[in-house]
Parts: structure tokens; C-alpha cells; sequence
């Protein structure tokens, strides 16, 4: 069965380098607003470099339920792609809320991405 996620776009902030009143340094986070196709670029080329995430779903509820995933593609509009068992435990709890966030990590170059959106079946 193949899914879809549609993630929705959220406004961040260039923050700059600045030291905390203890002294140290904080580290340089870069955070950009984008929108349309510049935004789906920049979701394609992270997803690129990091396509298996940590999806968590079942977001009502504590402790969520959350298992690594690998998005499958991503399409021209920004559209995740995933493959899952219709039968799973992931699935019934996402037919209950369809509300889901992924996190992904590009360690070597320091990149982070969550994604909140909605999840169809």
C-alpha cells in the first residue's frame, strides 16, 4: 500500500551566532522561510541526503508511536511517499489521528528537518 504525507510549510528565522550570559558560544543555527517551489526544492535535497526519518504518529496520545520509515520519493509538490503493511499497527493508529510528524537527520553536515503534516491512506 502506498502513502502519502503532505508537509506543511512553517515560517522560521535566520538566528546568528551570539554567546549566552555563561560565555559560550551558541551554535550557529540556520533556519530559512521558504514557500512554494523553493521550499519543496529544499525538502527534496534534505530528503535526499537523509531519506529514512524517525516517524512518529499517534501524537494525541502519550507515549506516541513513533519507528524509523524511509520516504520512498517526493514528489513536485512536496508530497512524502512511504510504504507500509495495510495491515500495521502504524497504520490503525494513523486511520485513528492522521496527524504525524518526521524528523530527519543529516548528521555529517549538521542539517535537521521536522515535518508536521497530515497523513492520507
Amino acid at each position: 500500500m502506498q502513502q502519502e504525507c503532505q508537509a506543511r510549510n512553517q515560517n522560521y528565522a535566520d538566528v546568528p551566532v551570539d554567546q549566552n550570559p555563561s560565555g559560550l558560544k551558541v551554535p550557529d543555527v540556520r533556519k530559512q522561510n521558504l514557500i512554494a517551489e523553493e521550499a519543496v526544492s529544499k525538502l527534496q535535497e534534505l530528503v535526499g541526503k537523509s531519506s529514512t526519518c524517525m516517524f512518529a504518529s499517534n501524537l494525541t496520545q502519550l507515549p506516541i508511536h513513533v519507528s524509523p520509515m524511509r520516504v520512498q520519493e517526493t514528489d513536485y509538490e512536496g508530497r512524502l511517499w512511504f510504504f507500509s503493511s495495510a495491515d500495521s499497527t502504524h497504520n490503525k493508529r494513523i486511520e485513528a489521528d492522521p496527524r504525524v510528524q518526521l524528523v530527519f537527520t543529516n548528521t555529517p553536515d549538521m542539517e535537521f528537518l521536522t515535518v508536521f503534516g497530515t497523513f492520507h491512506l
